[in-house]
């Protein structure tokens, strides 16, 4: 198994889209971090891949609190939410249909949240296993 990055060129479309109130970075560990928001705003980092498989990922907030969520979802469903706790969860993700599937983590906060700046959601270790391989193809390129 590969990462997602590992079989990508730098003259090839990136893998990842970001966009939202704040754009999302890779850090040099090679762990995806979402940008810093302010209350009621958000910050997603989506992907797609083609076929049926499975996206495994580890996912971590900075910070727990309930008016922050940090959610992953395909084609536009919630499949999953970031529980309590600040501690590295490793996700498994079934897709079984098969077709074109848009994967989105999506890192929010409500109204009343806490306003600290170094509020974040993160993720590592990003894996499909399905046939073909995963794929991108960004209406508008973005460099991360």
């Amino acid at each position: 198994m590969k990462t997602l990055f590992a079989h990508w060129k730098e003259s090839e479309s990136p893998c990842f889209a970001t966009d939202g109130d704040a754009k999302w970075t890779r850090l040099e560990s090679g762990v995806r971090q979402s940008g810093y928001i302010a209350e009621n705003k958000s910050s997603w980092l989506e992907m797609m891949v083609f076929g049926s498989g499975t996206l495994s990922f580890d996912w971590q907030l900075s910070y727990y609190h309930p008016l922050i969520d940090f959610e992953c979802s395909v084609d536009g469903n919630i499949v999953e939410t970031k529980g309590r706790g600040t501690d590295w969860e490793a996700m498994r993700l079934p897709i079984p249909s098969p077709g074109r599937h848009v994967v989105r983590w999506k890192y929010l906060k409500g109204a009343s949240a806490p306003p600290y700046n170094d509020n974040c959601g993160r993720l590592r270790r990003i894996v499909w296993t399905g046939r073909p391989r995963a794929a991108f193809r960004p209406t508008r390129p973005l460099p991360l």
